[in-house]
């Protein structure tokens, strides 16, 4: 029967691969040697960490047996902060259109900031004099907390994500370039005539041609 163990990116380990001895080239007088002899090592690892797995294949002649990684998604915006988004976006179409209800709107949205304790992050002082900074930084918190990236439960070893989770993991893999500058979120960007790296340098930003916060999901 032989050994069993599952890693997890550096937050789990056995201690098999840390006892006393040599780094590499390990003899019978090495502790991993002595513990684990002749038995077969089956070490289930993260398969975004391999160099922390090295160590078990040098010190404890472990076969490594890799795992997808956890689901992400996106945050999103759900509730109040919904509510905030929907406030803003209708905020600055109405700011040219109906100043009136622009008007109203800022009342709302400063309200709306305040039951969703972002008064910490977002400085509501001056309230309508300084509406357009306030508007500006929401924007930009908002952008931030739907496009950041959660685990959506735990990867369930031997088994492929199905449905909504496989699209999610596609996508959580893709939106990044992986420095070739190619990435699904800089594709969508370029449909739109939009340049990603001017939207991520600048999230506080609305485009009024699209009436929505800068694309940067």
């Amino acid at each position: 029967m032989g050994s069993f163990h599952s890693g997890a990116g550096g937050s789990f380990h056995g201690n098999l691969e840390f006892l006393p001895g040599k780094g590499v080239g390990l003899s019978g007088d090495c502790y991993p040697d002595l513990a684990i002899g002749t038995l077969p090592h089956l070490y289930i690892y993260n398969a975004d960490n391999p160099p922390e797995g090295t160590i078990a294949k040098r010190r404890s002649y472990a076969t490594l047996v890799d795992h997808m990684q956890t689901v992400m998604t996106g945050g999103g915006l759900y509730d109040e902060l919904a509510e905030l988004e929907r406030y803003l976006e209708e905020y600055e179409k109405a700011k040219i259109a109906d100043p009136a209800r622009a008007h109203t709107l800022e009342h709302l949205i400063i309200e709306e900031i305040k039951k969703t304790n972002l008064d910490k992050q977002i400085p509501v002082e001056g309230g309508h004099d300084n509406f357009a900074a306030i508007a500006e930084k929401a924007h930009a918190v908002l952008s931030t907390i739907r496009n950041t990236q959660i685990q959506d439960g735990q990867h369930i070893f031997g088994e492929i994500p199905e449905g909504e989770r496989r699209v999610e993991f596609i996508n959580s893999i893709l939106r990044f370039d992986a420095g070739e500058k190619v990435s699904l979120r800089r594709a969508v960007a370029g449909l739109m005539n939009l340049e990603l790296a001017e939207l991520l340098a600048d999230q506080g930003r609305f485009s009024t041609r699209y009436g929505k916060l800068p694309f940067t999901g």
